[in-house]
């Protein structure tokens, strides 16, 4: 129905953001509140997560839930993750990449900001690869995917490092180096689509980002294409690439027609500048606008849903 993802089709010819976006914003919120102290943000975010996900959003990952379910009887950041390796860590961490030039503090908040989610170390590694591409793709002078790999490399000295998983990011760096199209480089993953599982969306995402890394739209094209868990490989690369090119770099039509409330394009901006200024200040969402949120979202999400019981599906 969609064979050319232009332009938005979510309602009429407006877009809206998912979750991925929420854990984004909230990942910054709590960076900001937690005065460069990992606790602090882990303790900052978690309650943040927990109030989110008591709001009833549509597809919330099932670690998710279940870890705010354990923040909600009084469990720890610490030790709330369930043994997963889903994408929730990963679409948090390309902003902490693009806030954390120390490389040791980086590794600290994504490991806390992983943890409270997911405690299987597959997701920290995925999660730590991500953050490490915002952080090259906003700081290098220009992309080049060999020398990214061998900064990611360096970096990953400071954490427990997956050499098998190492492996397939060298297979997609090399395959952008032939030219190869991201989706026939996802296909090699076996699946219709690129899954939930990080060691899946992290390789696809680094690769569509490494081909394109100041052509958001055409990337975003490239990793819709591969189809699946779409909203969050999108959400992930849009975070990598925009580390880099910033808000100039999305064409404005994208930005006019993107419904982004509760957290609108002034806040979005206010948080933005709060974040580079180094200033220590708390910023929330009220819950209720969360749930008047997710009642239309899901509400438009199902019209979607019945609509595909008819032709040409």
């Amino acid at each position: 129905m969609f064979p050319n993802p232009d332009r938005y089709y979510f309602l009429g010819n407006r877009g809206a953001t998912s979750g991925d976006y929420d854990h984004a914003s909230m990942t910054v919120e709590a960076f900001c509140a937690s005065g460069g102290d990992p606790d602090a943000f882990a303790r900052e975010l978690a309650r943040r997560i927990r109030v989110w996900a008591a709001c009833v959003p549509g597809g919330i990952g099932l670690a998710t839930l279940r870890s705010s379910l354990k923040l909600w009887l009084g469990v720890s950041p610490t030790k709330s993750g369930v043994f997963s390796a889903g994408n929730g860590p990963a679409m948090r961490s390309h902003v902490l990449g693009a806030l954390s030039p120390d490389t040791r503090q980086l590794v600290a908040f994504v490991r806390a900001s992983t943890l409270i989610s997911h405690s299987d170390p597959k997701a920290f590694v995925g999660a730590l690869w991500v953050a490490l591409a915002s952080r090259y793709s906003a700081s290098a002078e220009r992309v080049d995917p060999r020398a990214f790999l061998g900064a990611a490399k360096a970096a990953l000295a400071l954490a427990p490092a997956d050499l098998a998983f190492t492996q397939t990011i060298e297979e997609a760096v090399e395959s952008v180096c032939r030219g190869e199209a991201t989706q026939d480089f996802a296909r090699r993953f076996g699946r219709n689509g690129v899954s939930g599982y990080i060691y899946h969306t992290v390789p696809v995402v680094i690769h569509a980002w490494l081909s394109h890394p100041e052509d958001l739209p055409t990337a975003l094209k490239a990793v819709i294409a591969c189809g699946g868990d779409s909203d969050t490989a999108g959400s992930i690369l849009g975070g990598i690439i925009g580390a880099r090119v910033g808000i100039a770099g999305i064409p404005e039509p994208l930005v006019q027609r993107l419904i982004l409330w509760p957290r609108g394009m002034a806040k979005a901006k206010a948080l933005a500048e709060l974040s580079e200024s180094g200033r220590t200040a708390s910023v929330r969402v009220p819950a209720w606008q969360y749930v008047v949120r997710n009642l239309w979202f899901d509400t438009v999400v199902l019209a979607h849903g019945l609509r595909r019981l008819g032709p040409p599906y």
